[in-house]
Protein backbone atom coordinates (compact mmCIF):
# COMPACT_ATOMS: atom_id res chain seq x y z
CA UNK A 1 0.00 0.00 0.00
CA UNK A 2 1.16 3.46 -1.02
CA UNK A 3 1.25 5.47 2.27
CA UNK A 4 0.99 9.22 2.76
CA UNK A 5 4.96 9.63 3.34
CA UNK A 6 5.47 8.23 -0.18
CA UNK A 7 3.13 10.33 -1.59
CA UNK A 8 4.28 13.49 -0.03
CA UNK A 9 8.28 12.38 -1.21
CA UNK A 10 7.22 11.61 -4.52
CA UNK A 11 5.57 15.28 -4.82
CA UNK A 12 8.41 16.97 -3.41
CA UNK A 13 10.58 15.01 -6.14
CA UNK A 14 8.63 16.12 -9.15
CA UNK A 15 8.01 19.62 -8.00
CA UNK A 16 11.84 20.09 -7.60
CA UNK A 17 11.70 19.75 -11.12
CA UNK A 18 9.09 22.16 -11.92
CA UNK A 19 10.13 25.46 -11.41
CA UNK A 20 11.46 28.36 -13.49
CA UNK A 21 14.80 28.86 -14.54
CA UNK A 22 15.95 31.39 -12.11
CA UNK A 23 14.52 29.55 -9.23
CA UNK A 24 15.75 25.71 -9.98
CA UNK A 25 19.34 27.40 -10.39
CA UNK A 26 18.79 28.17 -6.21
CA UNK A 27 17.23 25.07 -5.73
CA UNK A 28 19.39 22.96 -7.61
CA UNK A 29 22.27 23.86 -5.31
CA UNK A 30 19.68 23.41 -2.09
CA UNK A 31 18.81 19.91 -3.46
CA UNK A 32 21.97 18.83 -4.14
CA UNK A 33 21.45 16.27 -2.08
CA UNK A 34 17.84 15.40 -2.50
CA UNK A 35 15.90 16.03 0.64
CA UNK A 36 13.73 13.33 2.77
CA UNK A 37 10.53 13.08 3.97
CA UNK A 38 11.21 11.05 7.20
CA UNK A 39 8.44 11.10 8.76
CA UNK A 40 4.38 12.17 7.84
CA UNK A 41 1.73 12.21 10.94
CA UNK A 42 -0.95 14.05 12.29
CA UNK A 43 -0.64 15.36 16.06
CA UNK A 44 -2.91 15.00 18.88
CA UNK A 45 -5.06 18.42 17.30
CA UNK A 46 -5.71 16.76 13.77
CA UNK A 47 -2.93 18.43 12.19
CA UNK A 48 -0.69 16.88 9.51
CA UNK A 49 3.56 17.06 10.54
CA UNK A 50 5.84 16.58 8.25
CA UNK A 51 9.45 16.05 9.00
CA UNK A 52 12.27 16.69 6.58
CA UNK A 53 15.90 15.77 6.39
CA UNK A 54 17.76 18.29 5.31
CA UNK A 55 21.63 19.22 4.75
CA UNK A 56 22.80 23.18 4.96
CA UNK A 57 25.31 23.92 2.08
CA UNK A 58 28.56 26.09 2.26
CA UNK A 59 26.95 28.39 0.03
CA UNK A 60 24.40 29.35 2.86
CA UNK A 61 27.22 30.34 5.04
CA UNK A 62 26.89 34.12 6.78
CA UNK A 63 29.69 36.15 7.82
CA UNK A 64 29.69 34.32 11.64
CA UNK A 65 30.23 30.81 9.75
CA UNK A 66 26.43 30.10 10.51
CA UNK A 67 23.96 29.37 7.81
CA UNK A 68 22.26 32.81 6.67
CA UNK A 69 19.04 33.97 7.71
CA UNK A 70 17.55 34.32 4.51
CA UNK A 71 18.44 31.03 3.44
CA UNK A 72 16.76 29.79 6.25
CA UNK A 73 13.45 31.92 5.52
CA UNK A 74 13.87 30.23 2.30
CA UNK A 75 13.47 27.39 3.51
CA UNK A 76 10.76 27.89 5.65
CA UNK A 77 9.33 29.03 1.92
CA UNK A 78 9.62 26.04 0.46
CA UNK A 79 9.44 23.43 2.62
CA UNK A 80 6.24 24.70 4.44
CA UNK A 81 4.61 24.71 1.17
CA UNK A 82 6.18 21.52 0.44
CA UNK A 83 4.29 20.31 4.04
CA UNK A 84 0.82 21.16 2.93
CA UNK A 85 0.79 18.06 0.19
CA UNK A 86 0.51 16.09 3.54
CA UNK A 87 -3.12 17.19 3.20
CA UNK A 88 -5.07 14.01 2.40
CA UNK A 89 -7.60 16.02 0.25
CA UNK A 90 -5.29 15.97 -2.18
CA UNK A 91 -4.64 12.44 -2.98
CA UNK A 92 -6.50 9.73 -4.73
CA UNK A 93 -8.03 6.92 -1.87
CA UNK A 94 -6.54 4.85 -4.84
CA UNK A 95 -3.20 2.30 -3.83
CA UNK A 96 -1.02 4.68 -6.00
CA UNK A 97 1.56 7.00 -6.44
CA UNK A 98 0.12 10.81 -7.49
CA UNK A 99 -0.28 11.57 -10.75
CA UNK A 100 1.28 14.94 -12.56
CA UNK A 101 -1.96 16.62 -12.90
CA UNK A 102 -2.86 15.65 -9.13
CA UNK A 103 0.51 17.02 -8.00
CA UNK A 104 0.23 20.31 -10.13
CA UNK A 105 -3.34 20.43 -8.87
CA UNK A 106 -1.76 20.54 -5.45
CA UNK A 107 0.53 22.89 -6.39
CA UNK A 108 -1.90 25.53 -7.83
CA UNK A 109 -3.36 24.93 -4.54
CA UNK A 110 -0.59 26.34 -2.15
CA UNK A 111 -1.05 30.05 -2.95
CA UNK A 112 1.18 32.80 -1.96
CA UNK A 113 3.20 33.55 0.63
CA UNK A 114 1.52 36.66 2.85
CA UNK A 115 4.04 36.47 5.65
CA UNK A 116 7.07 35.31 6.39
CA UNK A 117 8.02 34.79 10.42
CA UNK A 118 11.47 34.04 10.94
CA UNK A 119 12.55 33.46 15.42
CA UNK A 120 16.63 32.59 14.78
CA UNK A 121 17.25 30.76 18.29
CA UNK A 122 20.82 29.38 17.84
CA UNK A 123 23.07 29.63 14.74
CA UNK A 124 22.32 26.87 12.04
CA UNK A 125 25.47 25.07 11.53
CA UNK A 126 26.50 24.80 7.79
CA UNK A 127 27.31 21.51 6.09
CA UNK A 128 25.61 19.54 8.87
CA UNK A 129 22.15 17.68 8.31
CA UNK A 130 19.46 19.04 10.66
CA UNK A 131 15.77 18.00 11.32
CA UNK A 132 12.92 20.45 9.56
CA UNK A 133 9.15 19.41 11.12
CA UNK A 134 6.70 21.13 9.87
CA UNK A 135 3.06 21.49 11.60
CA UNK A 136 0.13 22.61 9.17
CA UNK A 137 -1.78 24.62 11.25
CA UNK A 138 -4.22 25.79 8.85
CA UNK A 139 -5.22 24.94 5.47
CA UNK A 140 -8.59 26.26 4.19
CA UNK A 141 -9.82 26.81 0.91
CA UNK A 142 -8.33 30.73 1.44
CA UNK A 143 -5.50 30.63 2.99
CA UNK A 144 -3.22 28.22 4.88
CA UNK A 145 -0.81 28.77 7.95
CA UNK A 146 2.47 26.43 8.20
CA UNK A 147 4.81 26.65 11.14
CA UNK A 148 8.23 24.90 10.66
CA UNK A 149 10.84 24.26 13.74
CA UNK A 150 14.20 22.91 12.73
CA UNK A 151 16.17 21.14 14.97
CA UNK A 152 19.94 20.27 15.36
CA UNK A 153 21.14 16.11 15.76
CA UNK A 154 20.83 16.62 19.57
CA UNK A 155 17.18 17.59 19.13
CA UNK A 156 17.22 21.33 20.09
CA UNK A 157 15.41 23.92 18.56
CA UNK A 158 17.52 26.33 16.56
CA UNK A 159 15.22 28.11 14.52
CA UNK A 160 10.97 28.81 14.57
CA UNK A 161 9.13 29.85 11.31
CA UNK A 162 5.72 30.63 10.70
CA UNK A 163 4.38 30.62 7.11
CA UNK A 164 1.06 32.42 5.99
CA UNK A 165 -0.13 32.07 2.63
CA UNK A 166 -3.46 33.09 0.90
CA UNK A 167 -5.02 31.05 -1.51
CA UNK A 168 -5.99 32.82 -5.45
CA UNK A 169 -7.13 31.23 -7.97
CA UNK A 170 -7.41 33.86 -10.52
CA UNK A 171 -4.12 34.94 -12.13
CA UNK A 172 -3.12 38.90 -10.35
CA UNK A 173 -4.02 41.25 -13.28
CA UNK A 174 -1.82 44.60 -13.13
CA UNK A 175 -3.00 47.90 -13.60
CA UNK A 176 0.99 48.68 -15.33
Amino acid sequence: MVTLKEKVQHALDLMSFALDSDQQVFFHEIHANPPRVLDVRTNDKGQPVVQFEFNTKSFMRNHMDATHGGALTTILDWYSSMAAVADERYWSKEDRLPTVQEIIRCGEDMGLSRSLKSQFMRPVPVDTTVLLECRVLSNGKKSSCISMTIYDEDGRPLYEGLHDKIKLYKPIETKL
